[in-house]
């Protein structure tokens, strides 16, 4: 069964919001006199600002080079399918 866009919506967002979360709690590690939680919140911040700017960076190449070819593009939307505007 497939869920309604607006349910996909909410879906995705509850994941972001939770990523955000846990984020935050990991890098308040930074904040601790521990050195070694210190170091362990430095990490945990540094990966996740490294896998941030390879979504901005990468996944859109790689989504470019995937979806380049010589053939014609199906005329309807994947997420709603539903025929695109302007294709006949």
């Amino acid at each position: 069964m497939q869920l309604p866009v607006e349910a996909k919506t909410l879906e995705r967002a509850t994941r972001s919001a939770i990523a955000a979360i846990l984020y935050s709690k990991t890098s308040g590690c930074l904040l601790a006199s521990m050195v070694n939680t210190q170091r362990f919140g430095l990490l945990a911040a540094t990966g996740a600002i490294v896998a941030f700017l390879a979504d901005l960076i990468v996944a859109p190449a790689l989504l470019t080079l995937a979806t380049r070819h010589d053939h014609e593009a199906p005329a309807v939307h994947p997420l709603f399918e539903e025929p695109v505007p302007g294709e006949s």
